[in-house]
């Protein structure tokens, strides 16, 4: 651009100079012209090239270098970083579930789940006499009572999964392709269970509510609300008024703190942990014998005692999951 400015100045004071010299400013000008614009293409198809994928047209050269360039210095074709990434992620979350349901579920319960969910189960200390294998052959996972739901078995057995085997989600691990769901296996089909789950639910609210009218408990304003909405585990409804009728050494209510879920990822169950207490160590330490000398499925899963700041003792109760329905008068 440089030159052409320079010269279209030299032509505009060299009116007074040959034909010849004019002729020469018009093809220098004209060459230098011509390859700015070349290059002005240039530059623009190498811009267009580094952001979009290669066009219909592509040279035979173009699509060598595009191979060339997605292999590694072995010649060998190097593995998509997000694919590397999605595998991590399954396996990672795979881990999360196994640690979970080591924990949380009920020993009895038999689990369907894909080959290498059942493994990563088994790593955790569940016996394979407890597992339901889902190969490819299989036409549904009757027979378990929780089917782990990773992105094969949701592939296999598709809408009906959800629809007709297993309605209730206890509990949901990641997102997107790694999600997994531990959902409970409905023996008598998904709409049995929402008939049987509705009518439980109002039990659930009714208990709760006499609870609530019992002067020998006293509820947290959040375990009000928690008991008058139907949303405690039946088993700690029944443990609760256990403990009201049983006068401990110390205690002249039952206090509750709060209850809590255990269940990640899970919209509608009913809370299976509580916060009993404070009160002194005799009195809690008699509530606590209490509670692991019952029998199945009112035995809780885990039981402690916890020694607050000012002295005084707090009982954690936890049950496993998933919650049986019609414990308290539903079907």
């Amino acid at each position: 651009m440089a030159a052409v400015l320079r010269l279209w100045w030299q032509g505009r004071k060299g009116t007074g100079r040959s034909a010849g010299g004019r002729q020469r400013f018009v093809a220098v000008a004209a060459w230098v012209v011509v390859g700015l614009a070349t290059a002005v293409v240039t530059v623009n198809v190498v811009s267009h090239g580094s952001t979009a994928g290669p066009a219909s047209g592509t040279s035979h050269g173009g699509r060598a270098a595009q191979s060339a360039a997605g292999q590694n210095a072995g010649g060998q074709r190097a593995s998509s970083p997000s694919a590397a990434a999605q595998s991590e992620m399954a396996s990672f979350t795979r881990a999360q579930v196994a640690i979970w349901m080591a924990r949380q579920v009920s020993p009895s319960a038999i689990v369907a789940c894909d080959p290498q969910m059942c493994s990563a189960l088994q790593a955790t200390g569940l016996a394979a006499s407890r597992l339901l294998v889902l190969r490819l052959s299989a036409a549904d996972p009757l027979g378990a009572e929780i089917v782990v739901a990773t992105l094969a078995v949701r592939d296999q057995f598709g809408a009906r999964l959800a629809s007709v085997y297993a309605p209730e989600v206890i509990a949901s691990f990641g997102s997107g392709p790694a999600r997994i769901e531990v959902r409970y296996v409905a023996p008598d089909g998904a709409r049995s269970f929402e008939a049987s789950q509705a009518a439980d639910r109002g039990a659930r609210v009714a208990a709760g509510q006499q609870l609530l009218r019992n002067q020998r408990i006293h509820a947290s304003e959040a375990a009000r609300v928690a008991l008058t909405a139907g949303n405690v585990d039946p088993r700690l409804l029944v443990t609760l008024a256990a403990l009201a009728a049983q006068p401990m050494p110390g205690q002249q209510q039952v206090s509750v703190a709060a209850f809590g879920d255990s269940s990640p990822g899970a919209a509608d169950v009913p809370l299976r942990d509580a916060e009993i207490g404070a009160g002194p160590q005799a009195g809690m330490q008699a509530m606590l014998s209490f509670l692991l000398a019952q029998q199945p499925p009112y035995q809780p899963a885990q039981a402690r005692l916890v020694r607050q700041p000012d002295g005084q003792y707090l009982l954690n109760v936890e049950f496993d999951a998933p919650s049986p329905l019609g414990l308290n008068g539903g079907p």
